[in-house]
């Protein structure tokens, strides 16, 4: 049995990067979360302006 068994947090059928955001803000509250992003390279939140992913990743 693996110790790290990724599974869905939550599910949102239609979303934009402000719900994105919400969202993210909301369970980091409640839980240590890490999340990692691919293809938002330069992207930033809407509400904090922060950059989303610094650097393009091999995925991508």
């Amino acid at each position: 049995m693996s110790a790290c068994n990724p599974f869905p947090l939550h599910k949102l059928a239609h979303y934009d990067l402000a719900d994105l955001e919400k969202l993210l803000k909301a369970l980091r509250q409640d839980i240590k979360l890490t999340v990692e992003f691919i293809g938002f390279t330069g992207e930033r939140w809407p509400a904090s302006q922060k950059l989303i992913q610094r650097k393009r990743v091999p995925l991508e």
